[in-house]
């Protein structure tokens, strides 16, 4: 297997609904499941950002049915290249669209506190992503701990 990285970035076509983006993201991690690829999307009502990981071919039919959703327009690939690991292994697809840590790590990767993926580079975007799932752990762990101590 040829593991690959995908890193894309997209403008939404317009705000998604809760339930919108619900099915979504079923099916994406239904879909990535099957084809063992993993990564995170992050998404406010301007920009989408999607960092995918898997086996080259499957992941290029993944990244096709990705551009095919009319959720979004101006597809750009930032990079795709082979890696030796996984960055999201645990997740078939995090999502994130949680504004405060989005904001503080635009501001950290992009110099603005609007989330602008067009203004970040390659690695930027991945180690804003990858930022981002160390929160979304942080969040996880922190619920864990408060579901025990009630």
């Amino acid at each position: 297997m040829h593991l690959t990285r995908l890193i894309s970035y997209s403008e939404s076509s317009g705000p998604l609904d809760r339930k919108t983006l619900q099915q979504i993201l079923v099916a994406a991690r239904d879909h990535n499941m099957r084809d063992e690829i993993t990564g995170i999307l992050c998404y406010n009502e301007k920009y989408f950002l999607q960092v995918l990981e898997g086996a080259r071919e499957l992941l290029s039919r993944t990244f096709q049915r990705v551009a095919a959703n009319d959720a979004h327009r101006n597809l750009v690939i930032v990079c795709c290249l082979p890696v030796q690991e996984r960055a999201f292994p645990s997740w078939w697809m995090a999502y994130v669209n949680d504004a405060e840590s989005v904001a503080d790590l635009s501001i950290k990767y992009s110099g603005t506190s609007k989330f602008r993926p067009d203004l970040m580079t390659a690695e930027s975007l991945l180690l804003f992503a990858k930022d981002l799932g160390l929160n979304i752990k942080a969040r996880s762990n922190q619920n864990r701990r408060e579901v025990v101590h009630v």
